[in-house]
């Protein structure tokens, strides 16, 4: 299984990673919207983990693109420190589901491999 982490902040996807450990993942990282789209042409990811505020287009440009292309074939998950956003806006767009920072990384890593198995 290959999960698509998409932060500009990498320690983000450092944490992550450790919480996923043993599991049987791998991890391919992109630092911005432009760089994860190019990451899934490489190879497509069994889901996605975005941050919400990026350079270049930001979660929701990768959400759109990425379900506007691939449909709903992957899971897309949200990690966002924007404290204003309502979930239902970015569920309305496409993502599975939304956490917001500060979200307990071992949650969200739960919440990954359960995705996974299903």
């Amino acid at each position: 299984m290959n999960v698509l982490v998409v932060d500009d902040n990498i320690e983000i996807c450092k944490v992550i990673q450790t919480f996923l450990d043993g599991k049987d993942i791998d991890f391919t990282y992109a630092k911005d919207t432009d760089d994860a789209l190019e990451q899934a042409k490489i190879q497509m990811p069994d889901l996605v983990l975005t941050d919400l505020n990026m350079p270049r287009g930001g979660g929701r440009k990768l959400i759109q693109v990425l379900r506007e292309n691939i449909g709903y074939a992957i899971p897309i998950f949200v990690l966002t420190g924007e404290g204003t956003i309502n979930d239902s806006e970015l569920i309305g767009i496409g993502a599975d589901r939304v956490f917001h920072k500060p979200s307990s990384m071992k949650m969200i890593a739960e919440a990954i491999v359960d995705r996974l198995a299903s």
